[in-house]
């Protein structure tokens, strides 16, 4: 695993949980606010790299993904648990398809 994978890891850890956070209201604000989605960022990195390091394709782990998005979304956002579910899945599929057609 190479710098520019974690640098795209990086990335894809903000687009996702900017994902999640943009259809919700914050909990937060101010510093809080910004310590949160930094977190939030954070563990959707960790998430994604560790599944990374140990296998090249998550296939159905991409839930992990989506339970991360969950879990940071019922910490940090307002709003109820199955929009943030269904919000979730979409972002699974959103990755799940997107892996097939870059291994297509």
């Amino acid at each position: 695993m190479g710098l520019s994978e974690f640098i795209v890891n990086v990335f894809a850890s903000v687009i996702a949980v900017e994902y999640i956070d943009y259809g919700f209201a914050k909990k937060y604000e101010g510093f809080k606010r910004r310590v949160s989605f930094a977190i939030g960022c954070g563990v959707y990195f960790f998430v994604l790299t560790g599944m990374n390091w140990f296998i090249s394709y998550e296939g159905i782990l991409c839930v992990l993904y989506g339970i991360t998005l969950v879990i940071y979304g019922s910490i940090c956002l307002k709003g109820d648990i199955q929009d943030k579910i269904l919000l979730s899945l979409m972002w699974i599929l959103i990755t799940f398809l997107v892996q097939r057609i870059i291994n297509f």
